[in-house]
């Protein structure tokens, strides 16, 4: 079975390439030298999910370390952490960490982790969040 090279993973590829790119000191005639020589191929763009996989790698050979970051979250999610910020800014929680935000998820009939939060969920929370604070900034 081929994997389905969807449009969010073609695009997440492509920026891992050009983000390598510019980490290794690359110029663009470089790049397009080196991925030529690689793939046959003008452009990253013109590459299938098992070229840009395959290139990714060779990136990785030639000394490139991706950078390691926190799970990617939605906007909702954001919304999410940024209220609960909010929320332990004006002194209306007694724990205002990310465990605390995480326990208070739960309570919600939500995930252990953030970034599994359905956005039917999220929007459930955002608005609990919204209300909470409206209530404190009011006092």
């Amino acid at each position: 079975m081929q994997a389905v090279d969807t449009p969010k993973a073609r695009k997440n590829e492509l920026a891992q390439i050009h983000i390598a790119i510019a980490d290794l000191g690359w110029s663009d005639d470089d790049y397009r030298a080196i991925l030529r020589a690689k793939t046959g191929k003008a452009s990253a763009g013109e590459l299938d999910s098992t070229g840009r996989k395959r290139f990714l790698e060779h990136l990785r050979l030639c000394g490139w370390k991706p950078k390691s970051k926190a799970p990617l979250l939605t906007p909702q999610q954001w919304r999410i952490t940024k209220l609960w910020r909010e929320l332990g800014a004006a002194g209306a929680l007694q724990d205002p960490s990310e465990k605390a935000l995480l326990a208070y998820i739960k309570g919600h009939g939500g995930p252990d982790a953030l970034n599994f939060i359905n956005p039917g969920l999220a929007n459930t929370l955002i608005d609990s969040l919204k209300g909470w604070l409206k209530r404190v900034s009011k006092k």
